[in-house]
Parts: structure tokens; sequence; C-alpha cells
């Protein structure tokens, strides 16, 4: 598979994500839950976790930041008992990196990180 082929594969699988996002967002709001983009990132500086605003990172070639929102969990979500945060993955497995910062979440934050995912085909 050459560079071109990985670009186009990439390309969809990123708007896949975005999409899947949107439908996350919508099915929590049409359930009656106040949801907020999360724009933090659990980020390590000098060997120590931290709940930080997550930085967009710059493409030099198309002069545009490569992802604006590249927060984790992606949603803070908020009812009238509750607050937890919601994680949307097209698979429903966290890397061990994002496993870490649930982690981190749970115990330095008290609340819940729900993972979101695709049951079947147009089910979350």
């Amino acid at each position: 598979m050459n560079r071109i082929e990985r670009s186009k594969i990439g390309r969809k699988s990123r708007a896949a994500g975005k999409a899947f996002e949107k439908k996350v967002r919508t099915n929590l709001e049409s359930r009656g839950f106040l949801v907020v983009r999360n724009d933090n990132d659990v980020k390590e500086e000098n060997g120590v976790l931290k709940f930080k605003q997550a930085k967009a990172s710059w493409n030099p070639f198309t002069k545009r930041p490569n992802s604006i929102s590249t927060g984790f969990p992606d949603f803070l979500v908020v009812n009238h008992t509750n607050v937890f945060f919601v994680e949307s993955k097209m698979s429903k497995y966290l890397d061990a990196e994002e496993k870490k910062k649930v982690e981190w979440i749970r115990n330095n934050l008290g609340l819940e990180v729900v993972v979101a995912y695709k049951k079947k085909r147009g089910v979350i």
C-alpha cells in the first residue's frame, strides 16, 4: 500500500470518527443531558500527570492546525444528579495510555469515564 492510499484511508477514518462523535453527542442531548466539548487532556509534566488545556499541533504544509479539539475524554456530560465524561470510540477498547488517563481521572477528579461505542450498525 503506497502513501497516497494510506492518506485516503486516514482521511476516511478521521471523517468517520468525527461523524461518530457527532452522533454520540446528539444521542446524549436527545436523552436530556447537557453535553460540553472537553478541550482538556491529561498530560504528563515532570513525571506528574495533570489535567490541562490540550494543545493543537500545527501543520506547516497546509498552514492549518492538525486537530483543534484533541481533549481526552471527548465530552463532559451533566444531568440533574451526576457529572461524568464520555469518550467516543469506533471500537470499544481503550489503549494503554488512555486507560492510564482514565485511572488518573477517577482517582484525582472523582468522575467516571463512559466509553460510547457502536454495538452494531446505527446503534450506540
